[in-house]
């Protein structure tokens, strides 16, 4: 069963009872509101992604409600409550989709140790994929929707997933983070009828997301290969600049981005050296989105097939 299959009705009642069991790819997560609004958010956003109303071992509990009866109707505010643990702040009752995104990545970060995690984005074409590492404000979820609009599949916004057995990607496909600026380009180049509401006021900006479909969501549970390892950074007038990136330097900046490398260990260090070792690494500067898009097109169509066996 896919989440839109649920009446809205029967969708309201589950999240206020039991919860449904979001599948999102790697990781199932069990969600549970009494706040309407997230709801409809939920089911427009997790539309196609499949989901459980029976019991079942999940990854993550992930409550969102009011901090206390009385902030119901005065100061609507709302925590998320991981396993009954409330890492965040109380936010404004309008803010609680941008909180529950917030909160499935805090429980990506601290609670998975089964694959290596790196803060990055990862994009696919076929069997190949190319992982986005970058910090906040360079541009690398911008690029990632961009690269989504033009038939890209995308994998994750926000980690790379790493099998430490194979090096292979997983997917957890959930909806973009885009901000400010990024929304308004989004909209531009076709993406509008994907895009949620707009969230002002949050820490980061105004916030919208864009939803997954196509071949993100179809080919869910299918892994890839890294292919390539491209460094994005928009600069506004920059001329596109391609620079191979030596493989120590490469693996030194992967590290910085890894989520659970220390936690890992040794498995975490042989997965990194089959990336690096793997895939064709870059530096991409640019300002035209498109120009780049058709260059990462011709990067990722240029990887050499005899890479294919990671685990060798």
């Amino acid at each position: 069963m896919i989440l839109k299959d649920l009446p809205s009705e029967t969708l309201s009642s589950l999240l206020k009872g039991p919860g449904i069991n979001l599948d999102i790819g790697s990781f199932r997560a069990n969600l549970r509101t009494d706040v309407d609004q997230l709801a409809q958010q939920v089911a427009e956003l997790y539309a196609e992604f499949p989901v459980e109303t029976e019991t079942e071992i999940c990854d993550f509990f992930v409550r969102i409600a009011p901090p206390s009866p009385l902030r119901r109707y005065v100061r609507q505010n709302v925590c998320a409550y991981i396993d009954d643990l409330d890492p965040f702040e109380p936010m404004p009752r309008d803010l609680a989709y941008p909180l529950l995104e917030s909160a499935l990545n805090w429980c990506v970060a601290s609670q998975i140790s089964r694959y290596l995690l790196l803060h990055a984005a990862v994009m696919g074409r076929g069997d190949r994929a190319a992982i986005f590492p970058a910090p906040s404000g360079t541009g690398k979820s911008t690029l990632s929707a961009l690269l989504s609009l033009a038939g890209w599949r995308l994998l994750s916004d926000e980690f790379a997933i790493l099998r430490g057995s194979d090096g292979r990607l997983q997917a957890s496909p959930r909806p973009i983070s885009l901000k400010n600026e990024s929304i308004r380009i989004i909209a531009d180049a076709g993406g509008a009828e994907r895009l949620s509401r707009r969230y002002d006021g949050t820490i980061k900006g105004s916030l919208s997301y864009l939803r997954s479909q196509g071949e993100s969501l179809t080919a869910l549970n299918e892994t890839c290969l890294p292919a390539l390892v491209i460094f994005p950074a928009f600069k506004r007038g920059a001329a596109l600049k391609v620079q191979p990136v030596e493989k120590s330097e490469a693996f030194m900046r992967l590290i910085d981005n890894a989520v659970n490398y220390l936690l890992l260990g040794q498995t975490a260090f042989e997965t990194l050296t089959r990336v690096v070792e793997r895939c064709d690494i870059y530096h991409l500067e640019y300002s035209d989105n498109e120009e780049a898009i058709a260059t990462l097109d011709e990067l990722l169509a240029a990887a050499k097939p005899e890479r294919e066996a990671l685990a060798s």
